[in-house]
């Protein structure tokens, strides 16, 4: 009771044929150009998503979607976002609140949801530290970067922080709104 083989074996030139990227025809050129910049129906994102679970791409296809994906968001990168989720960010979040007594800086509220703010942006500083070890790769050398950047004093000063609620927070940084008068640095703003 042998059964049926499982699966379908190919030569090695068959499977060297199917890594090999298809031809590209003018059809297809004309219809990635009128993709570009289409914004999708809700429904055709999540049959797109349904049909790439669980689907497998090669180093060197991350690799790219990575670089691609850090350009289009700014530079947020998952270097970025794993030294923000380092145990060094946490303790400096914890420092920045009970330096502030958990108290919101602008409308002094206490038991609300607070955020850390970085006074020198948090961007900034990241900026300053890939240049300081620029020869380091933020996508190959991840591991390196995160494990210096514990140890990079800019990121965890505690003066550069600042503990405001979520609300206030939304509105002095998120809303668009740069004329407001607030607080920074112990300074009030004047009108």
């Amino acid at each position: 009771m042998g059964g049926r083989p499982k699966g379908v074996i190919f030569s090695e030139e068959h499977k060297n044929n199917l890594r090999k990227p298809h031809k590209v025809t003018d059809k297809v050129l004309i219809a990635r150009k009128l993709q570009i910049g289409r914004k999708l129906t809700k429904l055709h994102s999540k049959n797109i998503s349904k049909s790439l679970k669980g689907h497998k791409f090669s180093l060197e296809t991350r690799l790219k979607i990575r670089k691609f994906i850090i350009t289009k968001t700014g530079g947020i990168t998952p270097l970025h976002c794993l030294i923000r989720k380092s145990l060094e960010y946490k303790q400096w979040r914890k420092q920045v609140f009970k330096r502030d007594n958990y108290t919101c800086q602008e409308c002094y509220k206490r038991g609300v949801k607070l955020h850390s703010h970085h006074i020198k942006s948090f961007s900034l500083v990241f900026k300053e530290f890939l240049q300081d070890y620029s020869q380091f790769s933020p996508i190959e050398d991840i591991e390196t970067l995160v494990r210096l950047a514990t140890t990079y004093k800019p990121f965890w000063e505690v003066i550069n922080g600042k503990t405001f609620c979520k609300k206030c927070h939304y509105i002095l940084f998120h809303s668009g709104n740069n004329n407001i008068n607030f607080r920074l640095l112990g300074n009030k703003a004047t009108d």
